[in-house]
């Protein structure tokens, strides 16, 4: 048998071999708990569509408003007022994810029906109650068991009142949870509440897709009408929903011919968002009873307002959890879900595993899923597995390449190939599943057909590769260090030739009160303490393109280097200071005892980077006057009384960040003066008081560097009324008050000589 015949054999035995394993039930699982969880991994947290909120009844409210846990026995005259609220606020609909199958107080029921009548944009949710019922044949003998489902409404009060009725079941599933049901078939092909919420966001795009539908359907259906204003009316959004559905059910090309019409642009007035919309539904319609969930991240990223802060109408952006934009102004034309959040179920029992429940440890909730469910709708977004020949047909063709590439190539070119192929595979799978939503196969491809190909063509390089580098280290062994025995093996070359001058920006930290910590703790227990300590500073320095460059005790070096000054390093280490902050407040909330106060200074400029040592000693870092100015600036915060100071040089024509000068200092062991500035926050995050303190501040710094001293001290009183612990306005107003007494001489021009660190 010639060579070629073989390679052809094999291929097409890799390609069978793929099939085959693409059979069985079990694959579907991986498919979905392995390759389904690293592209949503890879692509990370997505900004969910703004239309959509949460109001969840979460730990804080049931404090706040001193009530149980147990949110079925809040009284419902808050609800009442949280419908009232959101109805007068400009909400598009109001979707409660809650059961209220129990009547309360009638005259609290009645009212809050009346309210929900009022608002004429309300949905309830309705429960599955699942009986089983015998059937026997004519001898009466048994046969078997049929289940039926049938739907429980709310308390008449509410369920006459409201705009429409859904249930939304969910399964309890072992592993994660993946799928939404969008019709129940067991129930009567009922809606659920995702479809049911999206029907009413649609509701002013109904005449064009009822017009839409009648192009391509003549026959007329009593249970469908053709304006919006009567469904609503007649209270028949759910039969209405019913019968769409099973028209397109029954009718299996009404969809693809609504899409032509869509496609063709007949009505070219049309806008994007009511082609979105129109496309939504009909897909929505066409589709199958249940569909996989596009998450766009973990528990809480979907914007999430608090129960009591809603009624207190605190309702601006910086209340709001989650993705909030700076469009985020209140409820007008949102749709708000109301549910119980995952911090409230004791031990997280009722929350849902899914791909991101990892990230943050945190399950998410069954409100949660509903609005995730809803926005992916309203975004013509549901995540679509390919077809099941298509999917049969990319596995193989997959399966073949490899045993073509593995069996006619020599090994190193054909390990290159493979691995170039199934990182083109799985960009290519990324860029479907970003921007169409299209769940392409990875798991059976790149992680078994894959590691059998490399495993084919590298096992015996590998062996051989392995035994020439054990040997080198034995024998280098005898006269150098391992680490460079590493470089010398990768053919890494002169260590000093690795040493450039480049431009950097060097972020420096230190921890408040460690001395006293080391005293303490055992060597171990604060070894550990530190190691969780570093875990947190070390993430937002790596997720924004960081180097650590050293760790020594309680203080961390980071540093950002290119060849030429580039303003996006420094706004990635602006980022990473600002991530650093947020990560330290997470560290010292769960070490409520023990808490470590991270003060940071950040430098730039240019720096000689590259392995600094001499003879069996090298160490990666950055070597400058850079390095000892981010130090000093460090200590400063001491004086100062803050947490993040930096450089002129560092915030040069940089936006998006809430910073105020404070002056130059001469810093301890300094020659030249420099420019310091307080990073605040985000100007997106910042709020009315924090403004007025930097215009307060910023009225006594002018008054200080022109001698003003009382004009100064009352402009620095102004800032410490606003916020009595300002450092920098308690640091100044003790400036102009020595000043006051002992004044400086002419050629004084504002510098702040630091005398200690």
């Amino acid at each position: 048998m010639s060579r070629s015949v073989k390679t052809l054999g094999i291929s097409f035995g890799a390609g069978l071999l793929g099939i085959l394993l693409s059979i069985p039930p079990f694959s579907l699982d991986l498919q979905e708990h392995f390759g389904l969880k690293l592209l949503f991994y890879l692509r990370g947290a997505r900004r969910p569509p703004s239309e959509v909120l949460i109001v969840s009844l979460d730990r804080d409210s049931a404090e706040a408003l001193n009530l149980s846990r147990k949110t079925q026995n809040w009284p419902r005259t808050l609800h009442e007022q949280l419908v009232q609220t959101l109805s007068r606020q400009g909400a598009a609909a109001i979707i409660f994810d809650m059961l209220f199958d129990e009547a309360h107080d009638a005259d609290a029921d009645k009212a809050f029906g009346a309210a929900v009548a009022d608002a004429a944009m309300v949905v309830l949710c309705e429960s599955i109650r699942q009986e089983k019922v015998p059937i026997t044949d004519s001898m009466g003998r048994y046969l078997a068991d049929l289940n039926i489902e049938t739907l429980v409404p709310p308390i008449a009060p509410l369920a006459l009142s409201a705009l429409a009725l859904a249930p939304f079941p969910l399964p309890k599933v072992p592993v994660q949870l993946s799928q939404f049901w969008m019709f129940k078939a067991g129930a009567g092909n009922a809606p659920t509440l995702p479809v049911v919420a999206f029907f009413i966001y649609a509701s002013s795009h109904y005449g064009s897709f009822y017009h839409l539908f009648n192009k391509v359907y003549s026959n007329r259906d009593p249970a469908i009408r053709s304006q919006w204003d009567e469904i609503a009316v007649q209270r028949g959004v759910e039969e209405t929903l019913i019968a769409f559905r099973e028209i397109f059910q029954r009718e299996s090309l009404i969809a693809q011919a609504m899409l032509n019409v869509l496609d063709s642009n007949e009505k070219p007035l049309r806008n994007p968002i009511e082609r979105r919309v129109l496309s939504g539904l009909i897909r929505m319609f066409q589709g199958k009873n249940s569909s996989y969930l596009d998450f766009y991240g973990p528990a809480g990223t979907i914007h999430t307002l608090a129960y009591h802060k809603v009624l207190k109408g605190k309702n601006r952006p910086d209340n709001v959890k989650g993705n909030a934009t700076e469009t985020t102004t209140g409820f007008e034309g949102k749709v708000v879900f109301v549910g119980l959040s995952e911090n409230l179920r004791p031990q997280h029992q009722d929350g849902y595993h899914t791909v991101f429940s990892q990230k943050n440890g945190i399950d998410i909730s069954g409100v949660e899923v509903a609005a995730t469910a809803f926005a992916n709708l309203i975004e013509d977004r549901l995540l679509t597995p390919l077809e099941w020949p298509m999917h049969l047909f990319i596995v193989f063709s997959f399966g073949m390449l490899l045993g073509l590439v593995c069996f006619s190539l020599s090994m190193g070119i054909a390990t290159l190939i493979v691995i170039g192929v199934s990182a083109l595979y799985l960009a290519t799978a990324m860029i479907f599943f970003n921007t169409q939503a299209l769940w392409i196969p990875v798991f059976i491809p790149l992680f078994i057909l894959t590691p059998l190909a490399l495993f084919g063509t590298v096992v015996c390089r590998y062996c051989i590769a392995s035994k020439e580098r054990e040997g080198i280290r034995k024998a280098f062994g005898y006269f150098l260090p391992d680490p460079v025995i590493d470089q010398l093996a990768k053919n890494i070359g002169d260590i000093d030739a690795t040493s450039k001058v480049v431009y950097g920006i060097c972020l420096y930290t230190d921890a408040q009160q460690y001395a006293a910590l080391s005293e303490m703790m055992d060597p171990k227990e604060l070894s550990r303490f530190m190691n969780r300590y570093y875990e947190k500073l070390f993430v937002p320095v790596r997720k924004f393109g960081g180097i650590v460059s050293d760790v020594v005790g309680d203080s961390m070096m980071a540093i950002w280097a290119k060849a030429n000054p580039d303003a996006t390093l420094r706004t990635a280490a602006c980022h990473a200071a600002l991530g650093i902050v947020q990560a330290i407040n997470a560290f010292n909330r769960e070490n409520e005892q023990i808490k470590l106060h991270t003060r940071i200074g950040m430098h730039a400029g240019h720096i000689l980077i590259g392995n600094i040592g001499a003879v069996d000693h090298y160490e990666y870092r950055p070597v400058g006057d850079i390095v000892n100015t981010a130090s000093r600036m460090e200590s400063l915060n001491k004086h100062l009384g803050t947490q993040i100071l930096v450089s002129d040089q560092v915030l040069h024509l940089l936006d998006g960040f809430m910073t105020r000068g404070l002056g130059e200092f001469m810093l301890f062991g300094k020659s030249n003066a420099v420019a310091i500035h307080e990073l605040m926050g985000y100007a997106k995050d910042s709020g009315v008081e924090q403004h007025h303190l930097r215009s307060c501040f910023e009225d006594g710094m002018r008054a200080y560097r022109k001698k003003h001293w009382d004009l100064a001290i009352e402009a620095f009183e102004r800032s410490l009324s606003t916020y009595r612990a300002d450092g920098p306005s308690i640091f100044f107003k003790k400036q102009c008050e020595a000043f006051k007494q002992n004044p400086p001489d002419e050629t004084w021009d504002g510098t702040v000589i630091m005398g200690q660190k």
